[in-house]
């Protein structure tokens, strides 16, 4: 409103100016001004109404990718998660599933052995990242390669929240993540995943 009062003032000596709103909310100014040596001007003015409203503060917690770590001379491997706060407000501590599976990639992916693990990931501020650990996963042998298939949820749906977890979150369709990685043995076939360092 306080530019529209500045354009009123400036445009006083106008001879018409007709001012109104549009469907949208937009103030609309058309004002002619005749000058012997200028001619027949047009201004244009718009400005928009803003409207107060309501915007949730929430968390939304993603996992932003796996990390690995290959110990024991490689018979191991040990799998890192970084857990990030991507909305505003700081998120309460939630449970994180990851699973794990030993691929054979040498037996069209016959899966070996795997596991599933439950991790409390502490409370994360907004716009925030924290790594946490789900351990080690040991491989069969190291004479051969095998992939990791690694699958993550942060806070998954439980039976009492069959849609979305414990906690509430901005975005509940963004909680789980994918990876695979692979330890290399003594003859490395280097054309899959990227390696588990």
């Amino acid at each position: 409103m306080s530019i529209l009062a500045l354009v009123s003032c400036f445009i006083t000596s106008a001879q018409a100016c007709d001012f109104w709103r549009d469907e949208d909310g937009v103030w609309q100014v058309d004002c002619s001004f005749d000058k012997e040596s200028y001619g027949k001007y047009l201004i244009d003015i718009r400005g928009r109404r803003s409207r107060a409203g309501y915007q949730l503060r929430l968390p939304n917690l993603q996992i932003r990718r796996f990390r690995y770590s290959s110990i024991g001379g490689g018979r191991d491997v040990e799998v890192f998660a970084d857990v990030r706060n991507v909305g505003v407000v700081v998120s309460t501590a939630v449970t994180t599933v990851i699973t794990f599976d030993v691929l054979d990639p040498l037996n069209r992916l016959a899966p070996i052995n795997g596991s599933l693990r439950p991790v409390t990931v502490p409370a994360i501020g907004g716009n925030s990242e924290v790594r946490v650990s789900f351990g080690t996963i040991s491989l069969p042998n190291r004479s051969q390669d095998w992939d990791v298939g690694v699958v993550g949820f942060v806070d998954p749906p439980t039976p009492a929240q069959p849609t979305r977890g414990n906690l509430i979150e901005s975005n509940e369709n963004d909680n789980a993540h994918m990876d695979v990685c692979r330890s290399y043995g003594p003859m490395p076939d280097v054309s899959g995943p990227h390696a588990c360092l």
